[in-house]
């Protein structure tokens, strides 16, 4: 799946737009983590603190690992040099990396059921990198023209009222 983080509110939130989304990822895996006591804690310091500092050093799409060990590619949206916010495509398995011993090492750290989670773990897609990497450039070549529509919209509105100011001051 895929999650938008928007840092600085840039999108407009409406019955026809992005849905706001502050509250994490959606799989079933990643809202049972959150509801053991310490692992929402954790989501917030793996996607808000490091991939958000990660994304602010790098400027560019990067895989990051969280806090149970499963992989997201992380495409920062970038203003210029201004970090507007980040998508999340993940959580999934990488295809020959990523195991449930490692995955359940941390999920046993913080109490959760081995059964319960080797269940959800198996719901979780097996992803190759390269469907990741190419996934990033889409959706970073997607933002990227949004931010242009943004600002064009911007210069519109701008000239549109700089435009009836002209026209009342060569009126008078």
């Amino acid at each position: 799946g895929a999650c938008l983080y928007d840092l600085k509110r840039f999108f407009v939130y409406d019955s026809g737009s992005f849905k706001k989304n502050h509250a994490g990822h959606y799989c079933e895996f990643c809202k049972e983590i959150r509801l053991i006591p310490e692992g929402k804690q954790a989501c917030m310091q793996s996607d808000m603190k490091e991939a958000v500092k990660l994304a602010s050093l790098y400027k560019k799409p990067f895989f990051h690992i969280c806090h149970v060990r499963l992989c997201e590619l992380v495409v920062p949206i970038m203003k210029s040099d201004d970090l507007l916010g980040l998508v999340f495509l993940g959580q999934c398995r990488i295809k020959n990396e990523t195991t449930f011993e490692k995955v359940y090492a941390r999920i046993r750290e913080l109490g959760g059921e081995r059964s319960k989670f080797f269940a959800l773990y198996k719901t979780l897609p097996v992803v190759d990198k390269s469907l990741l990497i190419a996934m990033s450039k889409f959706v970073d070549l997607s933002f990227k023209k949004l931010i242009d529509i943004h600002g064009e919209m911007a210069l519109i509105a701008g000239l549109e009222k700089n435009r009836k100011d002209f026209v009342q001051k060569a009126i008078a």
